[in-house]
This record gives C-alpha cells, structure tokens and sequence, in this order.
C-alpha cells in the first residue's frame, strides 16, 4: 500500500490518496474505488497560545514611546516579523514607567489571531541625570554673605522642563562652608523617576 499527500505541514485541507501496490492478492473491500481519498485539515496555530517570547532592547522611561524588540519562536522555528511574513507588530502608548504593551498579530496563512504580550518600562535613574545638560544654574561658589544661599535650578529631560516633578533642597548653605549640598530628588508621586 502507498499513501500520497500525507506529509503536508501548512495550514490548508488536504486529499490522501491511498493504493494498493500489489492488485493481485489484495483489494478494497468496503472502499468503492479502486484508490480512495481521504481529507484532511491542518488548522492555522492560534497565536493566544505562544510562550517562546523574547523582548528585548532599552525599556527605561525616555519620554518618548518605548518600542522594544521581539522574537517569536514556534517548534524550534524563529518566524518572521512582517506585512507578507508570519506577524505584524504594534505597541501600544509605551511612554511611562510601568505596564507597556506589544501586540503581535498573526498575517500567514498558518496563524491565526493576536497575543498582547506586557513588558516593564522602569523609571528613569536621576543618578545618571548630567551637569549641564539635565541641570541648568548650577553655581559652584558663592559669595558669602551671612544668610542661606539657595540654587535656582531647572530640570530638563528631553527637551522638557521637569522641575516641577522634582525636590530641590539646599543645606549647609548658610556659614561660611565647602561643603554646601544641592539634593535633587523625584517627588513622592513621581511616576517615571527615581
């Protein structure tokens, strides 16, 4: 006996046709035709129940939209991101700290559906804030003139002021000193620094 057609791995129906070899000494016996067909159906994978997964890229808080990379793997396969290909991708708003978002849609054949996949957009570190550039009217000396000497300080980030998402505090700033302090620090509520 032969089987042909039997080994098909897209998604689509499918006829198998099955034959005898040797006529002679065997024949159908509840089969009416001489080489029957049978149909089968590959249905497309639902992209709900991928698991293999990878994000990756810069997800820190940037003020602009996070749109971090992605591979998806299915059997061992890495498929192909694309308008003609296996997925498409889109993101959702991805602009502060927290939950962002990342939708992949299937667009072969042998896919089916969409799996919104979350990632972690993490707060910005004021530690790595820069002189000059993050940090404008900084002073690094003053005269002294018996009474506190504040800095009147504006933030930026990307182009933005932020100041007003920030506590700046002087100390030590009112004897004659060396040692005067600026602390810079995120408000309580502050949702993209820290």
């Amino acid at each position: 006996m032969t089987v042909t057609d039997n080994k098909q791995t897209n998604a689509d129906t499918y006829n198998v046709i099955v034959s005898i070899i040797d006529t002679a000494n065997y024949e159908w016996n509840d089969v009416d035709q001489t080489n029957p067909k049978f149909t089968f159906t590959i249905d497309p994978y639902n992209f709900n129940g991928l698991t293999n997964i990878e994000v990756s890229g810069n997800m820190t808080y940037s003020g602009n939209q996070i749109t971090p990379s992605i591979k998806l793997t299915f059997n061992g396969q890495e498929l192909a991101q694309g308008a003609n290909k296996d997925y498409t991708v889109s993101y959702g708003t991805n602009v502060n700290a927290g939950t962002g978002t990342i939708i992949v849609t299937a667009v072969s054949s042998n896919f089916t559906g969409h799996k919104e996949i979350e990632f972690t957009i993490d707060k910005f570190d004021i530690k790595d804030f820069i002189l000059d550039t993050n940090i404008e009217g900084f002073e690094g000396s003053f005269e002294f003139n018996n009474s506190a000497i504040n800095q009147n300080l504006t933030v930026w980030f990307n182009g933005e002021n932020v100041t007003n998402l920030f506590n700046i505090v002087c100390t030590n700033n009112t004897n004659y000193t060396t040692e005067a302090l600026v602390t810079i620090t995120p408000k309580a509520n502050s949702t993209n620094f820290t």
